[in-house]
């Protein structure tokens, strides 16, 4: 029997319905799997966690004037000119917001007591929060822009590619390493040389990836078909496919596959299709 927790009381779904003047929902084909599961619950749940997401970053940015008023800081670090020349969304809006929350043309009485005397620059927590802020704010609206797409999406069935687990690992964001130093004083570190070196070893595995795909599509008819022949020849039987894999990797790093191709996508984007 179905039933449902109504206050404190287990009671029996149906009449719990009844008595609030409604009736059961009918659901229709994989209605139930979107409730529960499946791409239509993650777009759901991920368009309240950006909606939430935007709340607590916005209350951030307010979090980060007060605690600049209070720490007796400055807003030269927030200067339009400044985040203006690495012209950078996110940074802009942050700096702008604590500016304005600020007011710098007419700022507050504990903000005017100090003066800035005797301080050669604020933490990095403190001057450098559009920066860190900034990115989140940019990321958010990026997750926005794709829920957008989703929820205007089919999603039924989706492909699902499995790949290997290195490629997956190395796209763990590297910013996440990032430790204090120096009494917290420099404590944002974007790793980003690690990232840097993460991404080149996910796009090396990606291109042998597509060399593999690539050689045994070749099996049959393909416009790289010629191409891919001239150095490697038909598999009638058995062998070690090593140099067979390298000689079309270097087809596809030398660029003479998307050359090979370049003229079919032309009249492809002549079409309309």
């Amino acid at each position: 029997m179905d039933v449902i927790a109504h206050l404190t009381v287990i009671s029996d779904a149906s009449k719990v319905l009844a008595k609030n003047g409604l009736k059961p929902v009918q659901l229709g084909a994989k209605e139930g799997l979107a409730v529960i599961y499946g791409t239509q619950l993650i777009t759901s749940v991920g368009a309240e966690a950006v909606v939430c997401a935007d709340n607590v970053a916005n209350c951030a940015d307010a979090a980060v004037a007060l605690t600049l008023e209070v720490l007796c800081g400055t807003v030269n670090a927030l200067h339009r000119r400044i985040h203006a020349a690495r012209a950078h969304t996110g940074h802009m809006l942050v700096a702008s917001r604590v500016r304005t929350l600020l007011r710098a043309d007419n700022p507050s009485e504990l903000f005017r007591s100090h003066n800035y005397e005797g301080k050669v620059q604020d933490a990095y927590t403190l001057c450098c929060a559009p920066q860190v802020h900034g990115i989140v704010h940019d990321t958010i609206d990026f997750v926005r822009g794709v829920l957008d797409v989703a929820m205007n999406s089919a999603t039924d069935n989706p492909m699902v590619f499995t790949g290997s687990a290195e490629p997956k690992e190395e796209a763990d964001p590297s910013s996440v390493d990032s430790i204090s130093k120096s009494g917290a004083k420099e404590d944002h570190v974007s790793m980003g040389a690690f990232a840097a070196r993460k991404a080149l070893t996910v796009v090396e595995h990606v291109e042998t990836v597509v060399a593999i795909e690539i050689l045994a599509a070749c099996q049959a008819l393909e416009t790289v078909h010629a191409l891919v022949r001239t150095r490697v020849p038909k598999f009638d039987k058995d062998r070690v496919m090593k140099l067979d894999i390298d000689a079309v990797l270097e087809l596809v790093r030398s660029g003479a596959i998307c050359d090979t191709v370049a003229p079919f996508l032309s009249k492809l984007h002549e079409s309309g299709l």
